[in-house]
């Protein structure tokens, strides 16, 4: 078993043919079920939408970073203090 952020677990099943993500928060649906089983091709479909939304999302803060720190950053004061820089941040 490996574990995402100290929290999220991803494994496999018994006969290894399934992908299994399990969050200790993550409340049962109408079955009961507390876990997301997923055969290999849809573990990595979901793992390429992870990898394509990280991507946008470090161009788009880094984008806003290099936005901020320009000359016209003196208009965006508060913004660019809540904005942490491109390269500064916390992964578990």
């Amino acid at each position: 078993m490996d574990k995402v952020g100290g929290i999220l677990e991803v494994r496999l099943t018994d006969g290894n043919r399934r992908i299994v993500i399990r969050h200790p928060d993550l409340k049962p649906d109408a079955k009961g079920a507390t876990r997301i089983v997923l055969s290999p091709r849809h573990a990595r479909h979901l793992a390429n939408l992870l990898v394509e939304h990280a991507e946008y999302c470090e161009a788009e803060a880094e984008r806003i970073s290099r936005m901020l720190t320009s000359s016209g950053a003196e208009f965006f004061p508060r913004v660019r203090d809540a904005v942490p820089a491109a390269g500064h941040r916390s992964i578990r």
